[in-house]
């Protein structure tokens, strides 16, 4: 969590140290420090305590309890005050004072010990808590103290509790804690502790890379906060920043206030310097504002409200950005209309919408999931920008770039044990911007009905179900065109009837027949049909064996099970004539393993792909004998077809007679061969630092692959990752042509990707580590988007320096444009994040297996 601090003055100034530190040696005997290279520890080590022993029980609150007094040698008096001394050790439940000398003063009305004042290596003491001095005096009534030169250390989460298993050993405190030393500290009726003079630090005590000195610093336990004043932050000794006065949390408790100001560069909008205030406004909801100063674009405002309504299954935020005046969009608007082709129909319409469009920009984002009950559920997404460029110059990185599509949708589902309902509104916002190549607008569900049953096992093994919808799809007009869209109603109804029969584990079989029919009441319908219907049967049988033994992988001495999994699908689904239907929602799925057992080519519900055919896999796997624990897959399937299939992505207003021509449908495959592409796929775990999974699909015709990709990692620790991936997929990457130009043919194979994946951090020297990632375009002979950078994370601070560039669109004439940006980011844990705009997105999308040291962010 961002640590919060209020900034009145920030002044580079020396001043001389409040409370200077201990020797080095004598703090780390003192607040109990080890040192140990564990995976458990948050530095280089931990610190080591010991319980706090209370001899008796007692079901009184600690103060009440009697106190279990022991000391070498006692003078100990009825009236007025006692002497102990040597070993002096006075224990209440979880709490304890130790020391050389010690003073028992009684009350003068009550007659009980009240007042403690010791004397001589002072140690107060509680769970997660410890102060070292030279006198202290402890008042039981009131429970507050005051101790003279104190060293301390706490536990800097409210949560913490301490797993103690025996009274007579140490146990170790791995959780964040905060130490120094000051003149004198004291503890106050309302349970605040004051330090005077005094400094802080979350570094270990052998590394205090930093600390600040402060003239008072305050500790409210009860509110998780801290306030300190004359503050000045000292970086190795070397005084480098200065504040009167800085609030900051104690605990991992939300608390409001300003988060430390960030200061980013990119190649498209300049310098940009920003300041976020965080508001706690309630335990179930919060939010962020953050002012830009943009060097390019001129002022910035970004809201984020975040919300907790009742139970955690019922969240939602609401995000905005508001540019009162974007200066840079103004001049593009100014000088648009002298750039671009207006011959073109589309950049007709693109610049008409960009001339009026407003230069007060705004964006709004709503994320919204309420559980009503156990059973009801309302989800909401909607997000809407002001122009079509927004997406374009405001995203943040090319894990944020997306295909100009702005989801706009609520639905709302009810499902119990048998039946599932959505009432569903879908919609997009497309973005036509007209420095990038085209983009089709989607079809809006407007509404979409939907009714799902199942009833396993109703007539012995038999397992009924159906499912039903209802969608009435609507789609605006492309930019440049002026035939109207087909729009209409379409309505599925999807009965099935499932048997299985199982022996035992050894193996089962699985009968499943369906019926599809659709009916369509179109509007704008052109050539198709007015209300074209459909009624396709679907008839598939699934059966598969199971088969192990003890057996030994090569080159190692280790037990393995492994399986031997054959299976086999047959599937038949008769020809029917659907070209006088239209495309709404329907695509052809990538040829991958689950093809082998589907039941329909397609995506959606347009298609029902005619089938004769039979699948066969075989998968063996290696599980350890001891454990269980996966070590090799590996999967070979193939489908054989026993007639050409003659439903196709297309209809009336095209031609759909690819039988002729054998052209390979969208999915690679072909329509008239007797084989499917052959699929492979091996997951393999060589050791534990070391997995490679890998996944190929081929024409055993002709040897050319339709798909492939190859993922590779070693892992051997948290600090130490290497990714290596390749991929390739045939048409997965339509080949961008300049605006008004033809598209090439889906078969050519410029339209395919192939790319090159390769990412890592590694510690290079110390506590710095290197970071990267590169991912090649082959296909398109570019560098598609990279980043790279150094980072240093210590026990008490870290910082990373990263540089990017990345893909962000493609312009008219078809040429990539990418983005750069730079980021440095400092940490002092326990305080808070300095520096730019935080990049752990892009790190933890772009390396698989990295580890965050700067950890996650308030927002």
């Amino acid at each position: 969590m961002k640590r919060c601090l209020y900034f009145f003055l920030i002044v580079l100034i020396c001043l001389k140290s409040t409370a200077g530190f201990a020797e080095n040696a004598s703090v780390i005997d003192i607040l109990g420090w080890k040192t140990d290279d564990t995976p458990n520890d948050l530095c280089e080590g931990y610190y080591l305590e010991t319980p706090i022993d209370y001899p008796y029980s007692s079901t009184k609150p600690s103060n009440k309890s009697p106190l279990d007094i022991q000391a070498n040698s006692t003078h100990y008096a009825q009236k007025g005050q006692s002497l102990l001394q040597g070993n002096v050790t006075v224990t209440q439940p979880g709490k304890q004072l130790l020391s050389d000398k010690a003073y028992l003063i009684r009350d003068p009305k009550t007659g009980k010990i009240n007042v403690i004042h010791a004397i001589g290596d002072v140690r107060l003491r509680e769970p997660g808590r410890l102060l070292q001095g030279s006198e202290a005096t402890v008042t039981l009534d009131s429970k507050t103290w005051v101790i003279q030169n104190p060293t301390y250390r706490l536990v800097m989460d409210q949560n913490y509790n301490p797993h103690i298993v025996s009274s007579d050993e140490t146990y170790p405190v791995y959780a964040l804690s905060g130490w120094g030393q000051a003149s004198d500290a004291e503890k106050k009726t309302d349970g605040n502790i004051v330090i005077h003079n005094g400094s802080f630090s979350t570094c270990s005590p052998e590394n205090a890379f930093w600390q600040f000195h402060a003239s008072t610093i305050s500790l409210n336990r009860e509110s998780g906060q801290g306030k300190s004043y004359n503050n000045v932050l000292y970086m190795k000794d070397i005084p480098v920043f200065y504040t009167p006065y800085a609030s900051f949390p104690i605990d991992n408790r939300r608390k409001t206030g300003f988060l430390f100001p960030t200061l980013s560069t990119s190649s498209s909008d300049g310098l940009d310097v920003a300041l976020p205030l965080y508001l706690n406004l309630a335990p179930n909801y919060d939010a962020l504002l953050t002012t830009h100063a943009n060097q390019k674009r001129g002022a910035r405002f970004d809201g984020l409200f975040r919300y907790l309504l009742g139970t955690p299954d019922s969240t939602g935020n609401i995000s905005g950005i508001w540019l009162p005046h974007d200066k840079k969009f103004s001049q593009f608007q100014e000088s648009a209309p002298t750039e671009f082709d207006t011959s073109v129909p589309a950049n007709r319409d693109n610049l008409d919408s960009l001339e009026d469009s407003s230069d007060s920009r705004r964006f709004v984002h709503v994320d919204n999931k309420t559980q009503w009950s156990p059973h009801w559920k309302t989800s909401v997404e909607f997000n809407h920008a002001s122009d079509d460029y927004f997406s374009e110059d405001f995203s943040s990185s090319a894990a944020d770039i997306t295909d100009q599509q702005l989801l706009q949708q609520i639905n709302t589902t009810y499902v119990n044990d048998h039946w599932e309902f959505l009432a569903n509104v879908q919609g997009y916002q497309t973005l036509h911007p007209i420095d990038q190549t085209a983009v089709s607008n989607s079809y809006t569900r407007f509404p979409q009905l939907s009714v799902k049953a199942d009833y396993p096992e109703s007539f012995s093994r038999l397992n009924l179900g159906f499912n039903s919808d209802l969608t009435n799809f609507v789609i605006k007009t492309n930019p440049g065109e002026t035939t109207a869209p087909v729009n209409g109603l379409r309505y599925n109804f999807n009965p099935s009837a499932t048997e299985l029969f199982k022996w035992g584990e050894a193996g089962f079989i699985k009968p499943n027949a369906q019926l599809y029919m659709t009916t369509y009441q179109l509007q704008d319908e052109g050539s198709l049909q007015q209300n074209p219907t459909v009624a396709v049967p679907v008839f598939d049988v699934d059966a598969g064996l199971f088969f192990d033994r003890e057996t030994h992988l090569p080159f190692t001495a280790d037990n393995y099970t492994q399986t031997l999994e054959p299976r086999l699908f047959y599937l038949y689904v008769p020809y029917r004539d659907q070209s006088n239907i239209p495309i709404f929602d329907t695509s052809v799925r990538t040829f991958d393993a689950s093809q082998l057992f589907a039941t329909n080519r397609f995506t959606g519900l347009d298609r029902i792909g005619d089938a004769n055919q039979v699948s066969l896999s075989l998968t063996s796997r290696y599980l350890e004998a001891q454990t269980g624990k996966e070590k090799l897959s590996a999967t070979l399937g193939e489908i054989f077809y026993f007639e050409d299939r003659r439903v196709q992505l297309c209809n009336n207003e095209g031609t759909c007679d690819t039988l002729q021509t054998d052209a390979p449908l969208t999915d690679g495959t072909s329509s008239t061969k007797f084989f499917s592409p052959i699929i492979a796929e091996v997951d393999y775990h060589l050791t534990d630092a070391f997995s490679t999974v890998a996944s190929a699909a081929a024409d055993p015709s002709d040897g050319q692959f339709i798909s492939s990709t190859l993922d590779l990692q070693y892992k051997p620790e948290k600090k130490r990752v290497i990714n290596l991936g390749y991929s390739f997929l045939r048409e997965g990457d339509i080949y961008p042509v300049p605006t008004g130009d033809e598209p090439l043919d889906s078969d050519d194979p410029r339209n395919n990707l192939s790319q090159i994946d390769v990412s890592f951090t590694w510690p290079v020297w110390g506590e710095w580590s290197a970071l990267g990632r590169y991912n090649y375009n082959i296909s398109h002979e570019y560098a598609q988007d990279y980043f790279y950078g150094l980072q240093y994370d210590s026990s008490c601070w870290a910082i990373r320096m990263i540089g990017s560039h990345y893909f962000n669109n493609f312009d008219e004439e078809a040429n990539p444009e990418f983005k750069q940006e730079y980021y440095l980011q400092f940490l002092f844990k326990g305080l808070g994040t300095v520096g730019s705009a935080n990049p752990s997105g892009l790190l933890n999308s772009g390396i698989h297996g990295y580890t965050d040291p700067f950890g996650k962010s308030i927002i």
